[in-house]
């Protein structure tokens, strides 16, 4: 009897000490969003396939996206606090994207600036039609 309790409590204190590491998984199907140097380093290549950027004008973009990725990561991280305000974040994050695309401009060529415009207006486009995301192809796979 003595020996059956003993297990049982061994076992129990295993499965205590397994439970916090299970706790530190991302949930099925999400995962951690990348850090603001991935980020930044996936921008920045997009760019310069698209836009035909010189090895100085990738650098630079490069510098700059990473600045800017830093600091929307940090109004990320403040926007899940419980006390945030929303509004305040919202035009916070505004300000970043408009500072950013404006350093952005003052590195591209005029012909570059009109392709990057062009590109964001046709990612925009692609954002507001149904059936374009995980969700749709996850659905259509079951089909």
């Amino acid at each position: 009897m003595k020996k059956t309790i003993q297990s049982v409590l061994a076992i129990l204190f295993t499965l205590a000490a397994l439970l916090p590491a299970q706790a530190q998984q991302p949930a099925p199907g999400k995962t951690n969003p990348p850090s603001p140097e991935k980020r930044a380093e996936k921008q920045t290549a997009d760019m310069a396939a698209k836009l035909a950027l010189t090895e100085t004008q990738t650098a630079q973009v490069r510098d700059i996206n990473l600045k800017y990725a830093q600091q929307a990561q940090e109004l990320r991280n403040a926007s899940t606090a419980p006390d945030a305000d929303k509004k305040a974040l919202h035009d916070q994050k505004k300000a970043l994207r408009d500072a950013h695309e404006a350093e952005l401009k003052a590195v591209l060529t005029p012909e570059q600036q009109e392709k990057w415009q062009q590109a964001r207006s046709n990612n925009k486009g692609r954002q507001d039609k149904p059936g374009k995301g995980k969700k749709a192809k996850k659905s259509a796979d079951q089909n």
